[in-house]
């Protein structure tokens, strides 16, 4: 839990950079159009160019990539670890051979995992509490792709 939340921090800082970069931009080149109409003394033609909802959009897209990038990368590397799991001295593994499960199981490791947490969150906590009860201690999106989180030294 403590690799997540350092793992958090390393993706959430340069994410939270980028989203204030397009934001600025965003509502700097925003415009909207509004008219007064006299005879019913309402407002009319409500209309923005989109710029904000289009920059949030893109902002959130760029985030979803460095997160699967960030993820897939150091799980799917040779050591398995991010650097929140370096500095907890845990890593993911194969649970049969015990080497690197490799860039495309790690990848659907965080697809499925992310599945789990977009299905309302019930599942996603029900994924991360799973190794409370699980004899080989496996997430659910460990099991999918045959990974454990092992000690290492």
């Amino acid at each position: 839990m403590i690799a997540a939340i350092l793992d958090g921090i390393i993706v959430g800082i340069p994410s939270a950079i980028i989203m204030g970069i397009l934001s600025v931009g965003a509502f700097t080149a925003t415009t909207t159009k509004i008219e007064f109409d006299e005879t019913t003394g309402e407002l009319t033609n409500l209309e923005a160019d989109g710029s904000f909802i289009g920059a949030f959009l893109v902002s959130w897209l760029i985030l979803l990539v460095l997160g699967i990038a960030y993820y897939v990368y150091f799980h799917g590397s040779e050591r398995g670890q991010t650097p929140g799991k370096m500095i907890m001295k845990i890593a993911v593994r194969d649970e049969t051979t015990g080497g690197s499960i490799g860039y495309g199981r790690a990848a659907v490791r965080w697809l499925v995992a992310g599945v789990l947490w977009m299905l309302c969150y019930i599942p996603g906590i029900i994924d991360v509490l799973f190794p409370l009860w699980d004899d080989k201690r496996q997430t659910l999106h460990d099991k999918t792709v045959r990974s454990v989180v092992v000690e290492v030294q």
